[in-house]
Protein backbone atom coordinates (compact mmCIF):
# COMPACT_ATOMS: atom_id res chain seq x y z
CA UNK A 1 0.00 0.00 0.00
CA UNK A 2 2.95 2.30 0.58
CA UNK A 3 3.76 2.09 -3.14
CA UNK A 4 0.24 3.17 -4.04
CA UNK A 5 0.35 6.12 -1.62
CA UNK A 6 3.75 7.19 -2.96
CA UNK A 7 2.53 6.90 -6.55
CA UNK A 8 -0.51 9.07 -5.80
CA UNK A 9 1.68 11.65 -4.05
CA UNK A 10 3.98 11.76 -7.08
CA UNK A 11 1.10 11.99 -9.54
CA UNK A 12 -0.44 14.87 -7.59
CA UNK A 13 2.99 16.46 -7.00
CA UNK A 14 2.52 16.43 -3.24
CA UNK A 15 5.13 15.80 -0.55
CA UNK A 16 5.32 13.44 2.39
CA UNK A 17 5.39 16.51 4.63
CA UNK A 18 2.13 17.72 3.11
CA UNK A 19 0.58 14.31 3.75
CA UNK A 20 1.64 14.26 7.41
CA UNK A 21 0.25 17.76 7.93
CA UNK A 22 -2.99 16.94 6.10
CA UNK A 23 -3.64 13.69 7.97
CA UNK A 24 -2.24 14.49 11.40
CA UNK A 25 -0.16 11.31 11.28
CA UNK A 26 3.20 11.99 12.97
CA UNK A 27 6.11 12.26 10.53
CA UNK A 28 8.03 9.37 12.15
CA UNK A 29 4.99 7.11 11.86
CA UNK A 30 4.34 8.14 8.25
CA UNK A 31 7.98 7.52 7.41
CA UNK A 32 7.84 3.98 8.82
CA UNK A 33 4.64 3.28 6.89
CA UNK A 34 5.89 4.69 3.58
CA UNK A 35 9.19 2.83 3.94
CA UNK A 36 7.21 -0.40 4.54
CA UNK A 37 8.75 -0.84 7.99
CA UNK A 38 5.30 -1.19 9.54
CA UNK A 39 1.74 -1.54 8.28
CA UNK A 40 -0.83 1.21 7.96
CA UNK A 41 -3.87 1.05 10.22
CA UNK A 42 -7.30 1.28 8.59
CA UNK A 43 -7.82 4.68 10.25
CA UNK A 44 -4.57 5.94 8.73
CA UNK A 45 -5.58 4.68 5.29
CA UNK A 46 -8.96 6.39 5.52
CA UNK A 47 -7.28 9.66 6.55
CA UNK A 48 -4.80 9.38 3.70
CA UNK A 49 -7.51 8.65 1.14
CA UNK A 50 -9.50 11.64 2.33
CA UNK A 51 -6.47 13.95 2.26
CA UNK A 52 -5.53 12.78 -1.24
CA UNK A 53 -9.15 12.90 -2.39
CA UNK A 54 -9.04 9.38 -3.81
CA UNK A 55 -11.21 6.33 -3.13
CA UNK A 56 -9.80 4.02 -0.46
CA UNK A 57 -9.75 1.25 -3.08
CA UNK A 58 -7.13 3.16 -5.06
CA UNK A 59 -4.78 2.95 -2.09
CA UNK A 60 -5.65 -0.66 -1.30
CA UNK A 61 -4.88 -1.56 -4.91
CA UNK A 62 -4.82 -5.28 -5.68
CA UNK A 63 -6.14 -6.17 -2.23
CA UNK A 64 -9.43 -4.40 -2.92
CA UNK A 65 -9.72 -5.92 -6.41
CA UNK A 66 -9.08 -9.44 -5.12
CA UNK A 67 -11.63 -9.03 -2.32
CA UNK A 68 -14.24 -7.71 -4.73
CA UNK A 69 -13.74 -10.64 -7.10
CA UNK A 70 -13.89 -13.16 -4.24
CA UNK A 71 -17.19 -11.75 -2.99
Amino acid sequence: MADEVLAILARKRLTRSWLTESTGIPIATMSRRLNAQSAFTIDELVSIAQALEVPLGEILGPIATTAAVAA
